[in-house]
């Protein structure tokens, strides 16, 4: 199991926790946000255990604060982590996959677009919206 996070000492621990239980893991180092980075976690991947089975599209981010103080940064970042990193992720491990015939994409999102939550206008933009981008 690769975990990759913008805060690595947090996929340590992870994979620590999957080594514990009789796993193999590696943690990387990863901002989703840059499709470099994201090359660079695919081929890591695949170098260290020679396939890419299955991508988890868990990274999210928001801030709570109302609608009308949301500044054009944050909305910025918000369709980044929540919206363009998953199709990143997901773009970067299609050839691959596609290749071998196998694989699984799970994306995690939000029911808050359709439902909605207060103070969290930004959240439906790219969680909300991440199965619909995916479905093309």
């Amino acid at each position: 199991m690769v975990v990759a996070d913008l805060k690595f000492e947090g996929a340590k621990e992870t994979v620590s926790l999957v080594e514990k239980a009789g796993g193999k893991g590696l943690a990387l180092g990863t901002d989703i946000t840059d499709r470099a980075q994201v090359q660079d976690m695919v081929k890591t991947t695949i170098g260290t255990f020679g396939k890419f089975d299955i991508l988890v599209n868990n990274a999210g981010w928001d801030i709570m604060e109302p609608f009308i103080k949301n500044a054009p940064v944050l909305w910025d970042k918000v369709i980044a982590i929540n919206l363009k990193g998953p199709i990143f992720c997901t773009r970067a491990v299609l050839d691959h996959m596609m290749e071998r015939k196998y694989g699984k994409i799970v994306n995690i999102g939000s029911d808050a677009g359709r439902v909605g939550s207060s103070g969290e206008a930004n959240v439906p933009v790219g969680r909300f919206t991440l199965p619909w981008a995916m479905a093309c």
